[in-house]
Parts: C-alpha cells; sequence; structure tokens
C-alpha cells in the first residue's frame, strides 16, 4: 500500500502543517489515549507512512518499526489482502473517505478484526496533500456477530430437523425411514434396539453392516456398561414411561449439540411411531416386515448383509435352499366388492404365528411377517430336491390349520427354490402365485410359481417397461373409456375370453341379454379396432388381459 519511509516523530509533524511544537505535544497526548492505532501517509498510492501511533504494538502485536517498514501489509490476512488495496486506491483517486473492515494475522497467529478508516485531506489549492486514517479493533463484535450467526443458523437446523421428523410421521414413515433420516443428519450410522438389547433397525451410513450386525450385543450390552460408550450417543425410547428400546448414533467424534438434539428428536419420532403401531403387531414383527419388504422391492440389503441381518430378527437366512412363500386371505363376497375386512388384520397376523410354528415343528428355518395385506415368509431348506414336495407340504398343512382354527380361506403362493443373491426373485414369485389364486381365482389352495406358466412370465416382465406399454398397445382405448364411461367393456371381454369365444355362455357369465352383449362386443371392436372372432385377436386380448393383471396386483404390491 506504502513505500518504506524512517519512522518520524510527533514533533516533525509541526512541519507538515506549519504547526509549533506545543501543537505536537497535545496531538502526542490525545493519539496515545485513544484505543486505536492513527497514522499518516502521504497523498500517492504508493507514498510512505508519514506517522503511526504506537498502538500498533498492543493492538496487532507490530511495534511501529513493522508498519514503517511495511512488514504490516504482509500481515493482512491473505482472503482479504486485494480487497484492502483497492479499497485503499479507490478512495486516493476519488478523494472520498473510505471505510473498511478486515481480519489482520498477528506475528502469534492471533486474528484481529479492523475497522479502518481512512480520509483524504487537501492543501489550500483542492489537491490531496495527506492520507489520514484509523483503526479500531473490532474482534470483540466481530466475534458477537459469528456467535450470533451461528446460533440463528443452529435454530434454523433445530427447526428444520423437528420439521422433517413431524413431515416424515404426517406422511406414514416407518422406522426404516426415521433412521435414514437421522443418519443423513448426523453423518454417522444409527442403530436402534430393544429392551432385550436386540438390535432392531439401522442406518449405516457407508459403516460395514456386517461388523455392526456381529458385534451389536457386545456394543450394547458390555460397552455401555463398562464406559461411557466412546463415540456413541444414545437416547431411550419411551412409550407411556416405559422404555421400549435405546437409540443409538455410533458417531467416531462425540456428537455435537446439534447432532444430539436430532438424536432426541428422533427417538421421540419412534416413540410416535410405536405408539401408531403398537396395537397392531410387535415391535420385532414390525422390523421383520420392514427387512421382508426391503428385500422384496431390492432396497438395500446384499445377500451377505441378508444373512446378518436374519439373525439379529430371530431367523437365518444361510440355509443352502431359500424359497418364498406368500399367504394371501380369499376374500369373501363383501370383501371382493370393496368393503373393509376388520378382521383381516388380526387373521393375517394369525396366519404369521401359525406358519412360523408349523416351520419349527417341520425343522424348518422360516422368518415370516406380514407385509400390507400379506403374510409373506423366506423358508430354509437343506436339500433343493425336496424343495417343491418340503414347501407344498408346509403350505397345505398351513392352510388346513387356517381353515380350521381361523375359519378362513388362504390362497398360500411358493416360489421356485433359490439362494440368498434371488430372495427378491422369490418374493415376487410367491406374492404373484398367491394374488393368482386369492384374486384371479378366488379360490384357496396352494400355488406353485413354476405352475403359472404365463403369468410367471409375465410377472417377469412387470419389471420393466415393456409390459405396460404391450397393454397400452392392445387395450388402451378400452381402458380410456372405462375410466370415464358410465358401463365399463372390460369385463365383458374378459367373461368373453374366459368363455372361449361362446358368446351365450358369456351372456350367462355376465347375466346379460344376447342383444345387450353383442351391443357390448361390437362397441369392444371399434374401439379396439380388432375382429374378436379372429383367433389370433382374441389370444393377444386374453395375453394383454393377463399383463393386466399382473400389473395390477404389481402396483397394488408396492402400495403395501
Amino acid at each position: 500500500m506504502t513505500e518504506h519511509a524512517g519512522p518520524r516523530s510527533l514533533p516533525d509533524l509541526a512541519s507538515i502543517g506549519g504547526g509549533a511544537a506545543p501543537l505536537a505535544e497535545m496531538y502526542r497526548a490525545l493519539v496515545e489515549e485513544i484505543p486505536a492505532i492513527l497514522y499518516i501517509n502521504g497523498p500517492e498510492e504508493h507514498s510512505p507512512t508519514l506517522f503511526v501511533s504506537p498502538q500498533t504494538t498492543d493492538i496487532l502485536g507490530l511495534p511501529p518499526e513493522g508498519w514503517y517498514d511495511n512488514t504490516w501489509s504482509r500481515h493482512v490476512h491473505p482472503e482479504d489482502r486485494d480487497a484492502v488495496q483497492e479499497n485503499y486506491v479507490r478512495a486516493l483517486r476519488h478523494g472520498a473517505t473510505d471505510a473498511d473492515e478486515y481480519r489482520f494475522v498477528r506475528p502469534d497467529g492471533e486474528i484481529v478484526w479492523l475497522h479502518d478508516t481512512i480520509r483524504v485531506i487537501r492543501d489550500e489549492h483542492g489537491d490531496p496533500a495527506l492520507v489520514q486514517g484509523i483503526m479500531f479493533d473490532i474482534t470483540a463484535r466481530k466475534r458477537n456477530e459469528e456467535l450470533l450467526a451461528r446460533q440463528a443458523q443452529s435454530m434454523e437446523r433445530i427447526a428444520a430437523i423437528g420439521q422433517r421428523f413431524t413431515e416424515l410421521l404426517l406422511a406414514g414413515g416407518d422406522l426404516q425411514a426415521i433412521l435414514d433420516a437421522l443418519a443423513t443428519i448426523a453423518g454417522a450410522p444409527v442403530a436402534f434396539d430393544d429392551a432385550a438389547r436386540q438390535l432392531v433397525g439401522f442406518a449405516t451410513a457407508g459403516l460395514d453392516s456386517n461388523a455392526l450386525l456381529t458385534t451389536w450385543e457386545t456394543h450394547s450390552r458390555r460397552v455401555h456398561a463398562e464406559s461411557a460408550a466412546a463415540g456413541c450417543a444414545w437416547a431411550p425410547v419411551r412409550l407411556r414411561d416405559e422404555e421400549w428400546g435405546r437409540l443409538h448414533l455410533l458417531a467416531e467424534e462425540d456428537a455435537d449439540e446439534i447432532d444430539l438434539l436430532a438424536l432426541d428428536r428422533a427417538a421421540a419420532a419412534i416413540g410416535v411411531w410405536l405408539l401408531s403401531n403398537r396395537d397392531r403387531t410387535a415391535l420385532a414383527d414390525r422390523a421383520r416386515g420392514e427387512f421382508i419388504a426391503d428385500l422384496r422391492q431390492g432396497r438395500r440389503w446384499s445377500a451377505q448383509d441378508a444373512v446378518a441381518r436374519s439373525r439379529t430378527l430371530g431367523g437365518d437366512l444361510a440355509s443352502p435352499v431359500l424359497l418364498g412363500i406368500a399367504v394371501e386371505l380369499v376374500a369373501d363376497r363383501a370383501a371382493a366388492q370393496g368393503a373393509r375386512d376388520p378382521g383381516s388384520e388380526r387373521a393375517l397376523t394369525a396366519v404369521q404365528d401359525q406358519l412360523r410354528r408349523l416351520a419349527a415343528e417341520a425343522g424348518t428355518t422360516c422368518m415370516a411377517a406380514v407385509v400390507g395385506s400379506v403374510c409373506l415368509a423366506i423358508v430354509g431348506l437343506s436339500s433343493d430336491a425336496r424343495a417343491r414336495s418340503d414347501a407344498g407340504r408346509l403350505a397345505a398343512r398351513l392352510r388346513s390349520s387356517v381353515q380350521e382354527e381361523l375359519q378362513r380361506s388362504i390362497s398360500v403362493g411358493v416360489s421356485r427354490p433359490g439362494s440368498a443373491e434371488a430372495l427378491r426373485r422369490a418374493l415376487t414369485e410367491a406374492v404373484d402365485a398367491a394374488a393368482h389364486g386369492a384374486r384371479t381365482l378366488r379360490a384357496g389352495g396352494v400355488y406353485h410359481s413354476a405352475d403359472l406358466g404365463l403369468r410367471h412370465l409375465l410377472a417377469r416382465l412387470g419389471d420393466g417397461p415393456e409390459l405396460g406399454r404391450f397393454v397400452e398397445d392392445e387395450l388402451g382405448p378400452l381402458l380410456e373409456h372405462d375410466a370415464t364411461g358410465k358401463v365399463p367393456l372390460l369385463p365383458t371381454l374378459r367373461a368373453y375370453l374366459d368363455s372361449g369365444g361362446q358368446k351365450a355362455t358369456a351372456a350367462r357369465m355376465l347375466h346379460l341379454e344376447r342383444r345387450s352383449l353383442y351391443y357390448r362386443l361390437e362397441r369392444i371392436e371399434a374401439l379396439l379396432e380388432a375382429d374378436l372372432d379372429d383367433p389370433s385377436t382374441r389370444l393377444r386380448a386374453q395375453v394383454a388381459l393377463q399383463s393386466l393383471d399382473v400389473l395390477r396386483q404389481r402396483n397394488a404390491a408396492y402400495t403395501l
């Protein structure tokens, strides 16, 4: 900012302005009393410093000599240095008073904030004669501003955290959603165990889940008992003054205030979630249900992690042969027409319990849970050769037991055998097979996925867009008509095809007069621009209807 110059004394300043020595002494007394640094420079950008007050030593840790040799400019914070120089030059060019705030790094490394005001002094001709400046130490003010800014930011984060968990609960978020949210906020793994210190759910946030699963009970019992559990903050999850478990935040370093608050908010959210689900099922069953639902959707779990996780939930997916079993209640006439079945939830829970009991009696591992309107299970068997027969016997015993004890008809779907890597496929096949009996045939029974033929192929295609495009190409105009028209025509087409193209049989199935049936078939042909008397047209329509059933069942499963 300035060129080097030798130190100037206050008596020397008398010659600058033409004043007398007593005036300089008065000025010295004033300058040395105020808690600020005064300086005087020449009028040009690179003019030397003519005077600087001795407060530089106390405020900046730099004696006046360091100022005169221009050492001080090198102590301006690197991020502020260019802006300070630009502001100084601008003030000189415009002859204005200018104020700037910037950071100064003392020789001891401490950062000082300065408020620097400069004023250009002009001579009798109006030309710049001197530059006079005064610096105040505003470090305390800046620290207070930073503290207030951090507090405001913290308050905003606190409000956002509370809002996030509230919105999760209002949106029907489950335990896993709460754990994932906390792990994202804290950037650390999260775990929730029950009163027996068994792991119920977790979100890894990048941690090796297998390590967490295999060492959890040691951590929860011994580590917490022997020490303050360094690297782990936890909060109790309470429900009506009863502790149901603990929520753990597994941070590598001590959690900060925001993380601890998020932990408390998440624990409270889990308490609300428990309260809303307490009457429907036990906590462990909810955890199993979420785990199986994740497997069904292909979310989160590798085969290795799924096996480890299953052991913490009272099951073991390490068997050499695994297959899926799905149980769906066969609706009575009222339920089939859309009426709510108030006993279905209790019935499915009873089915779940009976399936576990029967599997245990048969010496078979079984993890079962109610997921939406279906009881889903993963069964472990020792032999691939006997998998179909063993699973069939288990399913038949379950159907007979439910019919006898609950007086309910069930459709049991059994997948093809596979391994832990194919669990998503197995559960999908089981759900499709159970739905085939419960919704398509509306008849109880045991349905093996391998026996579904075309429906099994269509179910496999349902994961991609091709099946939907095929249905739209074949049935699109008819579906649009039924969405807006008063009399749906899709049931007419279905009955006509199910009757093998026999119009008299179709009319009886629909309880219609033949003339009404003929009219509806003509409307269908016009909409589809097709001849229903053509066998190839009927074949395409039959496949399209089955494809539509698969897609609707798949969508219903996704909304479980």
